[in-house]
């Protein structure tokens, strides 16, 4: 019986189906964050950026942040931590109180990306900005949503080991 079964796997090894690879051998994949491009992201924002975002049109304003989203979901590139993007990150934390909900929700979209896509997680460091913003404004049913993925990609750029750290020293 042993016979056969020595021959059924030489058969499979034969035709591709049983790998000879052991456990520990590491399979050479490609990782996806070698091919993506860092970039810095601000240059490619239109640049009256904070001219629209201070004004009082509210289209003006949706029509702008839709268009830094498009920029921003291209998946073929890491957005480069830049000083520029602590204003950007101040302008959308003033924008959370803005009186129109589309405003708001198109904010929160960005911030979201903008957490997901900097590079090494970097986005974190303005949670202490944008976080009391977000909550704030998590009162009206209409925004929930955006602001709940805004604040999920937040908590996602905070390292554990710092938040346990910080917790500790307070017991």
């Amino acid at each position: 019986m042993s016979i056969g079964l020595t021959s059924l796997v030489q058969e499979l090894r034969i035709d591709g189906i049983c790998s000879t690879r052991s456990a520990n051998d590491e399979p050479s994949v490609i990782e996806e964050v070698d091919l993506r491009e860092i970039v810095d992201i601000v240059p490619r924002f239109p640049s009256n950026f904070h001219e629209v975002m201070a004004s009082k049109v509210w289209k003006e304003k949706f029509e702008l942040v839709t268009e830094c989203n498009k920029i921003l979901e291209d998946k073929q590139l890491i957005v480069k931590d830049v000083p520029a993007l602590g204003d950007i990150a101040s302008v959308l934390a003033a924008k959370m109180s803005d009186v129109n909900v589309n405003v708001v929700s198109a904010c929160a979209g960005m911030i979201t990306l903008l957490a997901e896509k900097v590079e090494d997680k970097a986005f974190g460091k303005y949670k202490g900005a944008l976080m009391p913003a977000i909550l704030a404004r998590l009162k009206e049913k209409k925004t929930v949503d955006s602001l709940g993925r805004a604040l999920d990609a937040l908590f996602e750029t905070v390292s554990r080991t710092i938040a346990f750290c910080r917790r500790s020293r307070r017991v």
